[in-house]
């Protein structure tokens, strides 16, 4: 095997074991372990992966992993013997996920990386929008939830509210 493929083969295998540490890190701060601070580098491990470790071809493989082992570690517990589609429901979204991010990198390396913050904003409230609209979950797994979970705030949906706000004002 040439170095070239040794040196590709390396940089999937990390970037793969980023987006899981990812996946691992977002599941830790949910219940049952409530280890809510994790919420707030959960998805820095998947980014690193993504727009520096991952061959550009297949960079949106670490959301996809990201995203996708995240659902599966969350939801296959919580609806353990419900059927067959909550096997499959991860990896739905993980290949949507993997869709969808394809050519993100490429538009920030064109762009100099001057919509970056700005689109994992939208991304973070989008990622919120679409879970909110699971009925059994409501907003209590909502990630902003997560960082006001042990501080006794007694309007869990508050700060998905503020951000929500936050967000449709700035300009």
């Amino acid at each position: 095997m040439s170095l070239h493929v040794k040196g590709v083969l390396s940089r999937v295998g990390i970037g793969m074991l980023l987006a899981g540490g990812s996946a691992i890190l977002l599941i830790l701060a949910f219940p049952p372990y409530n280890l809510w601070p994790l919420i707030w580098i959960g998805f820095v491990p998947m980014m690193a992966a993504q727009f520096r470790v991952l061959p550009p071809e297949i960079s949106s493989l670490a959301s996809a992993v990201a995203i996708g082992g995240w659902l599966g570690g969350y939801l296959t517990p919580i609806f353990a013997g419900s059927g067959l589609y909550i096997t499959w429901l991860p990896l739905l979204i993980a290949g949507i996920s993997y869709l969808t991010d394809s050519g993100v990198r490429a538009f920030h390396e064109r762009t100099g990386y001057r919509w970056f913050v700005l689109q994992g904003a939208l991304n973070w409230v989008g990622f919120e929008m679409i879970r909110s609209f699971v009925p059994i979950m409501g907003t209590w797994a909502l990630s902003p939830t997560r960082s006001t979970a042990n501080r006794g705030s007694s309007n869990r949906s508050a700060s998905s509210a503020s951000l929500a706000s936050a967000c449709s004002s700035w300009r």
